[in-house]
C-alpha cells in the first residue's frame, strides 16, 4: 500500500471547505485545506444562514460569534407585483434557532477560519490544484503555489472539491455536472438604507420577470436582488439605474 502525505485534501476555503476542515480537525483526521485565491473575498455573496445550519455550527462549537455578529431575521413578507399577499413568522417554528442569521459571507468565512485556527488548522492560500490522478488506493495530485515554478506532488486518500460552480476538482476528476445555463441575469445591490418599513424583515416580490426582494444586514445595510428577465440593464449599472430598476420591480 502506498504511503499518503495526508488523509484528506480539501480544495476551496469557502464556507463548505472551512466547515469540513473544522470537522476533520475536531476528529483528529490529517488534512490540508487549499485555496487558489491569495486573499479571502471581501464580497457578501451568500448571506442567509438557516436554522439547520445554525444547529450544525452549534455542534461544531462555533455558534456564538455568529449569533453575536449576525442579524436575526424572524419575519418575512411575500408580494405579487409589489402588493403584499402573504407573510410568515419563523418564531412560530418549534426549532432550536427559529430565525435566519443574515451575515455577509466574508464574515462567515472569517469566523470559520478563526475557529479552525483555534483547532490548529490553517488555510494554504495561493495554492491551486493543477493535476489529479486517482487509483484504487488514493489520489495523486499536483499543487501549484503562487510564485513557485515547480508543482508540489502530494499523495492523499481523498480529494474533496469545495471549489464552487466552476470546480477544478470536477474538471480534473473528470465528472459531469448535468444541467444547462439559461442565460439568467440577476441584479445584486448591497447598500446602506433609510427604511420607512418594519425592520428587520425579509421581503420577496414575484413579478413578470421573476423574483425580486431584499433582506437586511446589521447596521441598516441590506441586500437587494432582482431577476431581470428581458429588462435592459448594463452589466455594470449606475446607482441611479439600479435604484430605478429595483423600484419598478418592488413597488406596487
Amino acid at each position: 500500500m502506498s504511503a499518503h502525505d495526508t488523509d484528506v485534501l480539501i480544495v476551496g476555503a469557502g464556507p463548505v471547505g472551512l466547515t469540513l476542515a473544522i470537522e476533520l480537525a475536531r476528529a483528529g483526521v490529517p488534512h490540508r485545506l487549499i485555496d487558489r485565491a491569495a486573499e479571502p473575498s471581501p464580497l457578501s455573496r451568500a448571506a442567509g444562514i438557516h436554522s439547520r445550519t445554525l444547529q450544525l455550527l452549534e455542534r461544531s462549537g462555533v455558534i456564538e460569534p455568529f449569533l453575536d455578529e449576525g442579524l436575526e431575521v424572524r419575519r418575512g413578507e411575500i408580494a405579487m407585483d409589489g402588493t403584499p399577499r402573504a407573510s410568515f413568522d419563523l418564531s412560530e417554528l418549534d426549532e432550536r434557532f427559529p430565525f435566519i442569521i443574515d451575515l455577509p459571507q466574508a464574515r462567515t468565512e472569517a469566523l470559520l477560519a478563526d475557529h479552525l485556527a483555534g483547532l490548529g488548522g490553517r488555510i494554504e492560500r495561493g495554492v491551486a490544484l493543477v493535476g489529479l490522478f486517482a487509483d484504487a488506493d488514493g489520489v495523486d495530485v499536483q499543487l501549484q503555489r503562487d510564485g513557485d515554478e515547480a508543482a508540489e506532488a502530494v499523495r492523499c486518500r481523498w480529494v474533496i472539491g469545495c471549489d464552487g460552480g466552476h470546480s477544478t476538482v470536477r474538471t480534473l476528476a473528470p465528472t459531469q455536472l448535468h444541467g444547462s445555463f439559461k442565460g439568467e441575469r440577476v441584479l445584486l445591490v448591497d447598500a446602506e438604507c433609510e427604511w420607512d418599513v418594519d425592520w428587520p424583515v425579509l421581503r420577496m416580490s414575484l413579478n413578470r420577470h421573476g423574483l425580486a426582494g431584499s433582506f437586511p444586514f446589521t447596521g441598516r445595510r441590506a441586500r437587494f436582488f432582482a431577476q431581470l428577465g428581458d429588462l435592459e440593464l448594463a452589466d455594470d449599472p449606475t446607482l441611479d439605474d439600479a435604484q430605478r430598476t429595483l423600484a419598478d420591480l418592488l413597488s406596487p
